[in-house]
């Protein structure tokens, strides 16, 4: 299994976004399984954007996720052709000023 992980930045928008490359689809000679990224937080509630580029469609797949303090991590499904994605918070509502810890994990099995 491999694994990839870090924080969100603080804040909105795509100032306050990260890219983050994602594993050859392939994965060298052993070859990749089954892929998620997963997004958390640990003292509040926060929404983000994630927005996947898959080379094989030519576009990006959008998801928008809560991650709740008091729930498990959110998990979104990689796809084959998959090579990047960008994560973003956006507002929950009126009050939300983005600065709760929000953490990424890419998590990815080996076909083994």
């Amino acid at each position: 299994m491999a694994l990839l992980n870090g924080q969100i930045p603080k804040g909105f928008g795509r100032d306050n976004s990260i890219t983050i490359p994602l594993p050859p689809p392939d994965g060298g000679a052993i070859g990749w399984g089954t892929g998620y990224l997963s997004v958390c937080t640990g003292y509040g509630d926060a929404k983000v954007r994630a927005a996947v580029f898959n080379a094989q469609l030519g576009d990006y797949r959008e998801s928008f996720v809560v991650a709740k303090r008091l729930d498990g991590r959110v998990l979104i499904p990689l796809q084959a052709g998959d090579q990047k994605v960008d994560l973003e918070r956006v507002p929950l509502g009126p009050a939300d000023k983005g600065t709760c810890n929000a953490a990424w994990q890419i998590e990815i099995t080996l076909k083994a």
